[in-house]
């Protein structure tokens, strides 16, 4: 069984992508299942350093929401209107 290499370019990331799938129908316990966890073990790490996303706010969130979806603010006031500590903020 080969060992996997380290992902450090999109190229490595591609082709261990596709060593990914390659083993994906690996059954637990054989050597093929092995190599699926620690190629799995690596695009997860090569993920989180190369292509990780910033946390949002919630209130910028919920604004992105609106806008990709055409909705006013009067539309969220009137969904949330039962909830009397929401201040949505203004523009």
């Amino acid at each position: 069984m080969q060992k996997p290499d380290t992902i450090k370019t999109e190229a490595d990331y591609t082709a261990m992508m596709a060593k990914l799938e390659e083993f994906w129908d690996a059954k637990p316990g054989t050597p093929e299942a092995d190599q699926l966890e620690v190629i799995g073990i690596l695009i997860d790490q090569y993920e989180a350093q190369q292509l990780s996303i910033a946390a949002t706010d919630a209130v910028e969130a919920v604004l992105f929401y609106m806008e990709q979806n055409g909705l006013e603010r009067a539309e969220l006031q009137a969904t949330w209107q039962s909830f009397p500590r929401v201040r949505i903020p203004q523009s």
